[in-house]
């Protein structure tokens, strides 16, 4: 039975880095690593939790149907 505190664990392993350093993560990717551990979400459940409690990560790249890219800002200025 998946559990509620896999859900942070499950986006901690979907962060990625891009070549500068930036951290991102991608709706698909976050979505693969909860079905992992049992949750079948949808990506807008995702992106809902994501814009819930993920407050410094904003919205990179807008995909179609919610698949969107994440990065990590803090402060008003992109991490790199």
């Amino acid at each position: 039975m998946p559990r509620r505190a896999d859900v942070q664990h499950a986006f901690i392993k979907a962060i990625k880095r891009t070549p500068k350093g930036a951290q991102t993560v991608a709706v698909v990717d976050f979505l693969r690593e909860l079905r992992e551990l049992g949750h079948d979400w949808s990506p807008n459940q995702a992106v809902n939790y994501i814009r819930m409690y993920q407050a410094a990560w904003r919205i990179k790249d807008e995909g179609e149907y919610g698949q969107h890219i994440y990065m990590k800002f803090a402060h008003g200025i992109t991490l790199t």
